[in-house]
């Protein structure tokens, strides 16, 4: 079969179930299936696919189907402009996290920041995205998930950034201070976990996600980072939606005042940024 002749059939799969980029999805899964690239796709629709390639198309195109992330089926994400790979260990990065580390960039690059610690960094984009436009800065990422920082660690030679990685729950293996931390923390609460779709609830890992019942546990242990802060030191979190005055609660209890709240592509609070009430 030709290219054109595949990427018609495919789509007609995934849109039948419902998948919106059923186009796009089949263009980057045939293009994973042939070892070449979108564009290779797209400028030669009427390339001959053999029949090695096209049963791989088509185990490609069922797990689709069954709602696999497609970033998981074809190990990569972009992000920020760079691509990451990415598995079934860490979560997908997502194009709301990218005003976390715009915010961070903006902020580093703006004042006299040298050190940053990323906590909970899963595949390492966000530290990884600050380190690549920030080269003048030491960037400190932690996990308490090993597979996750063996693919964090894959990502920065992918990106050809040096960072500090560290295996810890929390601030538990911390021994220093850091002019700014930065973090996406699990914050999905137990009602919502129940509530989420089958390519999240199914192939994402569910400790990246769950942020205990009230979807708030890892933002109680993040607002005693005060310690671990440098004297107008800033803290960037990620948040989710309806949980603002919540956190802003928990961090003033442990003297922080907000500096800033952003909002995302949808008009939600998504990033928080306070500061030690000095």
């Amino acid at each position: 079969m030709k290219i054109q002749d595949l990427i018609q059939s495919g789509a007609s799969i995934l849109k039948d179930i419902g998948i919106e980029s059923f186009v796009l999805d089949c263009q980057l899964l045939l293009a994973h299936a042939l070892g070449a690239d979108k564009q290779y796709i797209i400028l030669n629709p009427n390339e001959d696919v053999c029949s090695e390639d096209y049963a791989k198309f088509q185990k490609l195109i069922e797990r689709r189907a069954n709602r696999e992330p497609l970033q998981y089926i074809i190990q990569k994400c972009e992000f920020f402009g760079m691509d990451f790979y990415v598995d079934e260990n860490v979560l997908v990065p997502r194009p709301d996290t990218e005003i976390l580390v715009e915010a961070s960039i903006k902020y580093i690059n703006e004042n006299n920041v040298k050190t940053v610690l990323d906590i909970c960094s899963g595949s390492g984009a966000i530290g990884i995205s600050i380190a690549r436009y920030c080269p003048h800065v030491k960037v400190t990422a932690l996990d308490i998930s090993r597979k996750a920082l063996d693919i964090a660690r894959i990502n920065s030679k992918r990106n050809n950034v040096c960072i500090d990685y560290i295996e810890s729950d929390m601030f538990k293996n911390v021994k220093k201070t850091f002019d700014i931390i930065v973090s996406n923390p699990p914050y999905i609460s137990q009602i919502e976990m129940d509530e989420l779709p089958k390519n999240v609830a199914d192939y994402e890992p569910h400790m990246a996600l769950y942020g205990g019942k009230d979807g708030l546990s890892f933002y109680k242990i993040l607002a005693e980072s005060g310690n671990y802060l440098n004297s107008y030191g800033k803290i960037f979190i990620e948040i989710g939606a309806n949980q603002k005055n919540d956190i802003i609660d928990i961090f003033k209890k442990e003297n922080f005042i907000l500096h800033s709240a952003l909002k995302d592509l949808a008009g939600l609070d998504r990033t928080l940024i306070f500061g030690k009430n000095i």
